[in-house]
């Protein structure tokens, strides 16, 4: 009697998959880490940081990166979802750093340590 063996094994195309979302996993846990730290966000503050997060994750290169100015542009993930090459939080961008409080100044703190 002949049996089908079905496969329990890690195949290629398995371990491509599984590797691409723990690299992204490990990304984004070293952002958050060097960004945050131990400080204590309001539901507004993490959400505008993991926005910020999620900008930087979808501006990292797919292809290569040539140090040849005559090579054709890396692709990333944020072409495909939009046509704008420059990310920003634009109201936090524009904000006037003489009258904003303390918490504000703070988030600006964070949002500058995310991007740098």
């Amino acid at each position: 009697m002949e049996q089908l063996m079905l496969s329990t094994g890690n195949s290629n195309l398995e371990l491509l998959h599984g590797g691409w979302w723990e690299r992204l996993i490990i990304i984004m846990k070293d952002l958050l880490k060097r960004v945050l730290g131990r400080a204590y966000l309001s539901h507004e503050e993490m959400t505008t940081v993991l926005c910020d997060c999620e900008v930087i994750i979808n501006s990292r290169p797919l292809t290569y990166v040539s140090e040849n100015d005559t090579d054709f542009t890396s692709t990333s993930p944020s072409m495909f979802i939009q046509y704008i090459r420059e990310w920003a939080v634009p109201d936090l961008d524009v904000a006037d750093h003489y009258s904003l409080n303390k918490r504000i100044k703070y988030r600006q703190t964070v949002q500058t340590d995310l991007r740098d």
